[in-house]
């Protein structure tokens, strides 16, 4: 778990470095032009690479964050990260996927049936009406938003599972010394049985040499 939240520090990092460069690799002929159009027909542009690497870190986001926008539109329960003890994800999630949704206007499950996990570009519909430079910006904000989210999910889990440990240990440790008490009860009552067997012995066996 540890790790896993290093490996997450490090993909935020990573992406925060990378996107901050979109602007700057974005030329000036794709710029005003729609993204949904540019990235529905990016193989006949020129910057077919650049392109792809702005699709795969798309479909990232958003096929994770769309799904979890379904779920709490349907009030279903939210599922974001692994969930190491089998608990309800933190209820903030929710809240910071809904409240995020709302700041921007745009839902990651994109407007009602037009979302479809079988869609090539199923994420394209969250980007209605974003010019291709716009378009950038909005997709860094939500990468920027995933891993912070990813980075609270696994640091809760990470404390949960602490909390859980030490719960196990101290109950283990109290069972053990329950069971030690225990066997000293014991010892110490067959102590004083044998202890009162002997003294009346030695007061009969007394009051015979009388």
């Amino acid at each position: 778990m540890g790790e896993s939240l290093k490996k997450l520090d490090s993909q935020s990092k990573t992406f925060s470095t990378s996107s901050a460069e979109w602007a700057l690799r974005t030329p000036e002929s794709l710029g005003s032009l729609d993204l949904q159009f540019v990235m529905g027909n990016r193989h006949q542009f020129r910057e077919t690479e650049f392109l792809n690497q702005i699709d795969a870190s798309a479909r990232t986001f958003f096929q994770e964050l769309g799904s979890e926008s379904r779920s709490i539109t349907k009030g279903d329960r939210v599922h974001f990260g692994e969930d190491v003890l089998q608990q309800e994800s933190p209820s903030g999630v929710s809240n910071e996927i809904s409240e995020f949704e709302r700041a921007n206007k745009r839902r990651f499950a994109g407007p009602s049936g037009l979302y479809r996990n079988d869609d090539s570009d199923f994420y394209l519909a969250s980007f209605a009406g974003l010019d291709f430079k716009h378009g950038l910006e909005y997709l860094r904000q939500v990468g920027l938003f995933y891993y912070q989210l990813k980075i609270e999910v696994a640091r809760t889990e990470l404390s949960l599972l602490k909390e859980f440990k030490q719960s196990r240990s101290n109950k283990l440790k109290l069972s053990s010394e329950e069971g030690f008490d225990a066997r000293l009860d014991d010892d110490d009552s067959t102590d004083y049985d044998d202890m009162s067997a002997e003294s009346d012995d030695d007061y009969d066996q007394g009051s015979e040499n009388d």
